[in-house]
């Protein structure tokens, strides 16, 4: 994921963003997967299942994609090539989270169960939006995933 925040790679899935957001929709959502379940950490991801809200009204499944790292090294290009505009996910490393936001996707961490309960809360509005605590306290440790932070600094 090295150099996906550079202003090029900016550029370059803004341009892409446009041309395929009327292929998975304007709220199609990335979740990494392990079997149906999401996927712990979100470095380790290699499969993403992908779906989009209907209104609020429940999710259609768009399917699942297998990203390879051999024909485009910088997963946050080619999550914005699949048309999804966010990623669901359970634990994810800072520097990950500023690859995804540097490339205009949005990142709701501390995620857990079943995919398809997952993005249901996600459709039905029951997930913090980005840029707030997804948790009352600072407990567990920041560290851990359990908070979606935009910027460096930002508290619950």
């Amino acid at each position: 994921m090295t150099g996906s925040g550079s202003p090029q790679a900016a550029r370059a899935a803004a341009a892409v963003r446009q041309r395929t957001a009327t292929e998975a929709g304007p709220c199609a959502v990335a979740v990494p997967v392990y079997g149906t379940r999401v996927l712990p950490r979100f470095g380790m991801a290699r499969t993403f299942w992908l779906a989009e809200s209907e209104g609020g009204h429940g999710v259609r499944a768009l399917g699942l994609r297998e990203w390879d790292p051999t024909l485009e090294p910088r997963l946050p290009l080619w999550l914005v090539r699949q048309g999804v505009g966010g990623v669901l996910c359970g634990g994810i490393h800072p520097r990950f989270q500023a690859d995804l936001e540097a490339a205009g996707l949005w990142v709701i961490a501390g995620q857990r169960g079943e995919v398809g309960e997952v993005a249901a809360r996600w459709a039905r509005g029951e997930m913090k939006p980005p840029g707030t605590a997804a948790c009352p306290s600072r407990s567990p440790p920041c560290g851990w995933g359990m908070h979606i932070h935009r910027r460096r600094g930002e508290t619950p």
